[in-house]
């Protein structure tokens, strides 16, 4: 889960900070999207030694 800080506060979708996550995989900050910043960062170190094929971004809805 990559936005926990925001689920306890009941955003599912926004960091605490009230950034949308789902909207900064283009250009995430290190300092304003540290969630996906270093998700990234993770997936482009593993992928030179391990090649990623596919990466899932699973979503799940609290009304469904």
């Amino acid at each position: 889960m990559l936005n926990p800080d925001g689920v306890v506060v009941g955003n599912y979708r926004c960091s605490i900070a009230g950034c949308d996550l789902n909207r900064r995989w283009m250009n995430p900050s290190e300092e304003f999207h540290p969630e996906i910043y270093y998700v990234k960062k993770t997936l482009f170190e593993f992928n030179q030694k391990y090649p990623v094929m596919a990466y899932c971004d699973l979503h799940g809805h609290s009304k469904k």
